[in-house]
């Protein structure tokens, strides 16, 4: 009669993976029977390899939103490793899209999310090494050897004060063999976008104080404003209500926006620029600006117009910015604008 005799174990729910076993060949000394006698030889049983089962999944992400210039350890991605088993983490590869580049994004870290709430804070850690930006990101991990049941992971990076606004980011795990453990790796994980946004703040710095415009004037200031950038913008568009007044398009046209290079409040024809198109006189105009890209410091503009030499002298013009929306940029704007009567004169010849 032939029988087969199997040597078989329990294997612990939190062995470690890529941990081996094998069992030596038996000889027939290692054998006893209560009768008979034994002959013949075998061989030794291969190496057998824990193994345990690792999925992946974008729990933890944040959902699509913005990161301020300026800020430091924001969240771009997160991931969750689900382990069956005891595993080292070892290895990542994050696969990135967007826009963004290494002077708006830097020191980029993977962080183990200790308490699950999708911030670095005061109980988690930093396990990998750092990268740069690029279209991919490869990292050694650090310490994340003998890990059991459920992590999460987040991808932190610094946003440097002078990001440009609207750019993104977006980190991904495309397959399983992006995450490199001594288990065997399952599923992915999809970040969500992260726009940059940068503040705008207005206000009416610059604007002239009230005055009078004599009839004949030139590129008369009629009003003016700032515009102070946390990082970097592209100023499109203004609208200027004339808020109060009784001036008339036969006493002002001509109206445009000019870049006060010199913040001296006037309109210096040889050294300043006029930045916007051109509008005639109503209660609320809306320039398109030309030019006005990668704006990261305070910058002043000033509403021009040329007063008629027949306009009527007593008649009144004040301009402002009533609410933030009222400029566009590429930033998060605030703030407003109000500016001062300007009166017109008339022309005295003597």
């Amino acid at each position: 009669t032939t029988g087969f005799v199997f040597v078989v174990v329990d294997v612990s729910a939190t062995a470690l993976a890529g941990n081996t076993i094998n069992v030596a060949a038996v000889t027939t000394n290692d054998l006893t029977y209560a009768a008979g006698d034994e002959s013949g030889t075998t061989a030794a049983g291969g190496a057998q390899t824990i193994t345990a089962a690792l999925a992946i999944d974008n729990t933890g992400a944040p959902v699509a939103g913005n990161v301020a210039a300026g800020a430091s350890d924001v969240v771009l991605s997160g991931f969750r490793l689900s382990i069956t088993g005891t595993v080292s983490f070892t290895a990542l590869t994050l696969t990135t899209a967007g826009t963004a580049t290494s002077s708006d994004l830097s020191n980029f870290r993977i962080v183990y999310d200790a308490d699950g709430g999708g911030t670095y804070n005061g109980g988690d850690s930093v396990v990998s090494s750092t990268n740069a930006i690029g279209g991919t990101l490869a990292f050694t991990m650090y310490g994340q050897t003998a890990i059991t049941g459920v992590r999460r992971y987040l991808l932190i990076a610094n946003a440097a004060a002078g990001a440009t606004a609207g750019r993104t980011f977006t980190g991904s795990i495309t397959g399983a063999v992006d995450v490199t453990t001594t288990g065997t790796e399952s599923g992915s994980a999809t970040g969500n976008q992260q726009t940059i946004t940068v503040g705008v703040t207005i206000d009416n710095t610059g604007t002239p104080v009230a005055g009078n415009v004599a009839a004949g004037t030139a590129n008369a200031p009629l009003f003016g404003f700032r515009l102070t950038p946390s990082g970097t913008v592209d100023f499109s568009s203004v609208k200027v209500t004339m808020t109060a007044g009784t001036a008339t398009a036969s006493d002002l046209s001509n109206f445009r926006i000019v870049y006060d290079a010199n913040s001296n409040g006037v309109y210096d024809s040889g050294t300043e620029s006029i930045v916007s198109s051109t509008n005639t006189l109503a209660s609320a105009m809306t320039f398109t600006m030309y030019g006005q890209t990668g704006i990261s410091a305070l910058r002043r503009y000033i509403l021009i117009a040329d007063a008629a030499t027949s306009a009527t002298a007593g008649r009144t013009f004040t301009g402002g910015l009533t609410n933030a929306v009222d400029v566009t940029t590429t930033g998060t704007e605030s703030g407003s604008a109000a500016g001062n009567l300007q009166t017109i004169t008339a022309t005295v010849l003597i």
